[in-house]
Parts: structure tokens; C-alpha cells; sequence
């Protein structure tokens, strides 16, 4: 019974982890077009998102997708004049991860 439970945690903590690898893989890498700041850095303190929230899925033909959303603040809206139209807007980038566990802008919304 303990190698059960022993097993099962395991399971889950690799299947966490793994989950995790891909949205990482993403946040601590750069871009060719500027490697000075990684990607997490660039979306995560950016002072036009009120908050970033990142994701990760497989599409249905198996290519891995992490996206990152970025919802626009208040003075970000107010700056751009869109507060008459839109009470919340954000920023939507997926990157598609390669093979080789190197990654690329794949769409941008």
C-alpha cells in the first residue's frame, strides 16, 4: 500500500512539473530579436498589464502551446482612448514549442 501511495505522489509531482516545463521553458528564454530581457520578464513587468496570466495546452494535432495573456491597466486604456469602448482589453501571444524545446511566436490577438 505505501509503494501505491508512493507511486501515485510521484505521478502527480512528475505530471506537475511536467505541465510547468513547457510555461517555463518560455518565461526564462529570449527572443532572437533582443535577448537583453527574457520573455517572462518583458510580459511580467510590463507597466501597461494590470495582470499576465500564463498558460500552456497541446493543440489537437499534438504541437505544444504555451500562451500568455496580458490584461491591459486602466491608464493603458485611458492612454490609448479606448475607455469609451472597452471597460477591459488584453494582450493574447502563443508561442509553439519545437521538438527541440526551442520556441517561437505563433500567434498574436
Amino acid at each position: 500500500m505505501k509503494k501505491l501511495k508512493l507511486f501515485v505522489i510521484g505521478l502527480f509531482l512528475s505530471l506537475v512539473i511536467t505541465g510547468c516545463s513547457d510555461v517555463s521553458t518560455v518565461k526564462n528564454g529570449t527572443l532572437n530579436f533582443d535577448n537583453s530581457i527574457t520573455v517572462g520578464e518583458a510580459f511580467d513587468r510590463c507597466k501597461y498589464f494590470s495582470d499576465t496570466d500564463w498558460t500552456d495546452f497541446e493543440t489537437s494535432n499534438g504541437r505544444k502551446i504555451v500562451q500568455v495573456t496580458g490584461e491591459f491597466n486602466d491608464d493603458y486604456l485611458k492612454k490609448m482612448g479606448w475607455t469609451k469602448q472597452f471597460k477591459k482589453a488584453s494582450l493574447i501571444v502563443q508561442f509553439k514549442i519545437n521538438k527541440d524545446d526551442t520556441f517561437e511566436i505563433s500567434a498574436i490577438g
